[in-house]
């Protein structure tokens, strides 16, 4: 399996077999990241997430189970990126994407982040609101961490 410069996710394994063949693209869905919290709130980024197909022997090979999710698929900015790096992510990264925005999964448009830089991109980029009082909240915040990991 691998990705190219462009964002397509390659792989020599055979639909529904363990078999290696000819080279072919996954097959990529789109599907929204909402679903339902354990205490029936709906939770959502707001994000349509795209999803790629992976083929179940890669999966029990490299993350020792069936499939990326229930479903068989892989969030395809995450898988992308990871065949780039040549590791997976860490628990605490996410693939943040640039400029080019989030359906972009090309070498130039991902790197890894995490959650907090998402939500300060977001911010700046204006897809997301706040108050100046919220924000110098979270400057606090931010600060307090910062002192504590650093004494560490």
């Amino acid at each position: 399996m691998g990705a190219t410069f462009a964002g397509e996710i390659w792989t020599r394994y055979e639909k529904r077999s363990s078999k290696v063949g000819e080279w072919r693209v996954l097959d990529k869905y789109q599907r929204h990241s909402s679903s339902v919290s354990t205490r029936g709130h709906a939770k959502s980024s707001g994000r349509t997430k795209t999803r790629v197909c992976v083929p179940r022997a890669f999966a029990r090979k490299n993350w020792g189970k069936p499939t990326g999710d229930v479903a068989g698929l892989a969030i395809a900015g995450r898988f992308t990126l990871e065949c780039y790096l040549g590791r997976t992510l860490e628990s605490f990264e996410v693939c943040r994407h640039g400029i080019a925005g989030p359906n972009d999964h090309s070498y130039l448009n991902v790197s890894p982040g995490d959650a907090v830089n998402n939500m300060i991109d977001d911010l700046e980029n204006g897809k997301s609101e706040t108050s100046l009082t919220y924000l110098i909240e979270a400057q606090q915040r931010l600060a307090r961490l910062i002192s504590q990991h650093q004494s560490h």
